[in-house]
């Protein structure tokens, strides 16, 4: 056989490796992103429903209660710390990301007391207080994997979750 024609055939064979690696790729990348839109991830909804809970604190008057149905992942907590709650809310140690003001924290359910210490969910306010659901545990609520309503009722210097029945 001639060397142009085995060269030629190689750098073909070549060329089409890499045109297929290509292709794979983007129709993984494009499947991945097609199947991150029909199913959402758990903790995406998470994060969203802090988001949209933090709109409707930031866009309440004083004096008003709104509800708002929240998404909780399974094996999370929403846990509410005080502008002067020193270092816990109940159980929960206060994220070092909160210093000196009110937060809401998602938080990994858990006996630990540093359960909240790593969350990349945290909302601040600058509000003294947020009263909870539980005030001695400092939770909000501990509905996991699906939907709860809560009544937000927004104050001189306070914020009030509480979580309403169904």
């Amino acid at each position: 056989m001639n060397k142009k024609a085995v060269l030629g055939m190689n750098l073909k064979t070549i060329i089409g490796l890499i045109m297929g690696v290509i292709m794979l790729l983007f129709v993984f990348n494009v499947g991945d992103s097609i199947i991150g839109i029909l199913f959402p991830d758990i903790s995406e909804l998470t994060e969203k429903s802090l988001e949209g809970l933090d709109n409707l604190i930031q866009t309440t008057s004083s004096g008003q209660k709104e509800d708002y149905l929240f998404f909780m992942s399974n094996g999370f907590q929403l846990v509410a710390f005080d502008k002067g709650t020193n270092e816990k809310s109940g159980d929960y140690e206060r994220p070092a990301s909160c210093f000196q003001k009110s937060c809401l924290v998602v938080c990994k359910k858990s006996s630990k007391p540093n359960a909240c210490e790593n969350s990349d969910l945290i909302k601040t306010y600058d509000f003294d207080k947020i009263i909870p659901t539980s005030v001695e545990s400092g939770i909000i609520t501990m509905v996991q994997k699906e939907y709860v309503n809560l009544e937000v009722e927004v104050g001189n210097n306070s914020i009030k979750i509480t979580e309403k029945d169904k």
